[in-house]
């Protein structure tokens, strides 16, 4: 008898185990279906790759879209000086592929293009690499619109100068194409 009451107390321990096992995994499973919600619904924003994007109707933050134009021309000009200053354009092509610019600075030189204000810089185009200035007119668009969606799936406006500053996501290339079209006046 004593034996059948702990076969029967044994046989109740797996069952209590195999239950508790159960829930357990079911509310893993509902934390993770609300938390894959949540990133969902942070993405509702993300932008179709084929998708056509008018700079225009990109947000970006809010410090940066209400600087003066004076000091917008002025930070665009020291990034200019920076640019030229690295000697990008005698650089092997791969080096242009690292990511070396940060959001904060990328934002302020595509809210200056989205401007559009005639810019004029005391350089030559041969500060850029002669991949940059061999892209056709339709392949600059192309990649325009590949830095816009990069924008706007990866770059939260929301979020302070010093974040954004620490997003290092930006190649010299994107920077190079951005540059390119602030000096040449291009319109996206």
């Amino acid at each position: 008898m004593n034996m059948v009451f702990l076969g029967i107390g044994v046989l109740v321990v797996v069952l209590v185990i195999v239950v508790v096992i159960v829930l357990i995994s079911d509310s893993g499973s509902s934390s993770k279906q609300s938390s894959n919600k949540s990133k969902s619904n942070s993405n509702t924003n993300r932008v179709d790759s084929s998708a056509k994007i008018a700079i225009s109707s990109i947000e970006f933050p809010k410090n940066i879209e209400q600087m003066p134009l004076t000091a917008l021309s002025q930070i665009t000009k020291n990034m200019f000086d920076t640019y030229n200053a690295l000697g990008y354009c005698n650089k092997s092509g791969n080096a242009l592929e690292k990511t070396e610019w940060h959001s904060w600075q990328v934002s302020m030189l595509l809210v200056f293009l989205k401007l559009r204000q005639d810019f004029l810089i005391p350089y030559e185009k041969n500060i850029f690499h002669s991949s940059i200035l061999d892209l056709s007119e339709a392949v600059m668009q192309n990649e325009m619109q590949k830095i816009f969606r990069k924008y706007t799936n990866n770059v939260n406006v929301k979020k302070s100068r010093d974040l954004l500053s620490g997003e290092v996501i930006w190649s010299a290339r994107e920077v190079s194409i951005i540059l390119y079209a602030i000096m040449f006046n291009k319109k996206f």
